[in-house]
C-alpha cells in the first residue's frame, strides 16, 4: 500500500507542476514545464517511475490523462488571450 501511495503522489505532483508551470515566462518555469510535459509524453517502459509505468501501477489510461492535460492547457491559453470585459 505504501508503494501505491508513493506512485500516486508522483502523478499528483507531476500534474501540479504541469499546471503551475504552464505558460510561465521565466527560464526556470519554462524549463520545468518542458520537462514535466516531456515526462507525460514519453512512452518509456524501462524506467520504474515513467509516466506509462505510473499509469499501469495505478490502473489509469495514459491517453485519458494526456488528453485531459492538453484540454486544460488549451483552455488556459484561451483564457489568457481573451480580453477581460468589465
Amino acid at each position: 500500500m505504501g508503494e501505491y501511495g508513493l506512485v500516486e503522489a508522483i502523478l499528483r505532483e507531476a500534474i501540479h507542476e504541469y499546471q503551475k508551470c504552464a505558460g510561465q515566462q521565466t527560464r526556470r518555469g519554462a524549463r520545468l514545464f518542458r520537462e514535466v510535459h516531456q515526462w507525460f509524453l514519453a512512452d518509456d517502459r524501462e524506467w520504474d517511475f515513467s509516466f506509462i509505468n505510473v499509469c499501469q501501477i495505478l490502473d489509469l489510461e495514459p491517453t485519458y490523462i494526456r488528453t485531459g492535460l492538453k484540454i486544460w492547457c488549451e483552455r488556459q491559453r484561451k483564457q489568457i488571450s481573451e480580453p477581460i470585459l468589465g
